[in-house]
């Protein structure tokens, strides 16, 4: 990776909701790679079938609200505000085209590096774009490229994350909390907190 070219890094990902552990990993990239200019927060749309997710509007909401005191974390709603549900190659293209002096690279985890030669325009999208990859289940990384033919052709638009913090606190877990009327405070930033706790969100 070119890392004397301004980045903006790309953070994929339901947000149903953000936890604590996504903003932490957020902030030790950013830590970790000084060209990083922004992190693009990219909520999938509710086009995208998952459980448990909120409607965009909410979760949208609660980003913003966020990062009202961080300018390095901004939203994007390219996905959210799409009628149609949009693959990763189309969204980074039109991050690329909002932006189009810096370097695009999409923060993925080492499980979804296992599948990325199958997504739509799986080559191109390698080509053009840069990956932050954090490892995931003791992956090897190196050893994922190396078997990989279209990976190994392309293995200078991976970066290994040297990552330290444990995300246990996923969304899922904080899903199943609140459905069992639990507390999850300090498992997400207070404002997420306050603002669930204010829209009555995720109960039946």
């Amino acid at each position: 990776m070119n890392l004397l070219k301004k980045i903006i890094a790309v953070f994929g990902g339901a947000f149903s909701p953000i936890t604590n552990a996504h903003l932490a990993l957020a902030e030790q990239i950013c830590n970790e790679y000084q060209s990083i200019e922004k992190v693009l927060f990219l909520p999938v749309s509710d086009c995208y079938h998952k459980h448990g997710l909120l409607p965009a509007h909410h979760r949208v909401a609660m980003l913003k609200e966020l990062f009202k005191t961080n300018s390095k974390f901004q939203v994007s709603e390219v996905e959210t505000a799409s009628p149609v549900l949009l693959n990763t190659m189309d969204s980074l293209s039109i991050i690329q085209s909002q932006y189009p002096e810096y370097t695009i690279s999409f923060i993925m985890g080492s499980d979804n590096l296992k599948q990325i030669h199958e997504w739509h325009q799986a080559r191109k999208l390698i080509e053009q774009f840069k990956f932050m990859i954090i490892t995931r289940n003791g992956d090897e990384i190196e050893s994922i490229i190396e078997e990989n033919l279209i990976l190994k052709n392309y293995k200078s638009s991976f970066i290994k994350v040297t990552e330290t913090i444990r995300n246990d606190n996923s969304s899922t877990i904080v899903r199943t909390l609140l459905e069992q009327n639990k507390s999850i405070r300090y498992l997400v930033p207070d404002e997420v907190f306050y603002y669930i706790k204010e829209h009555n969100l995720f109960k039946e």
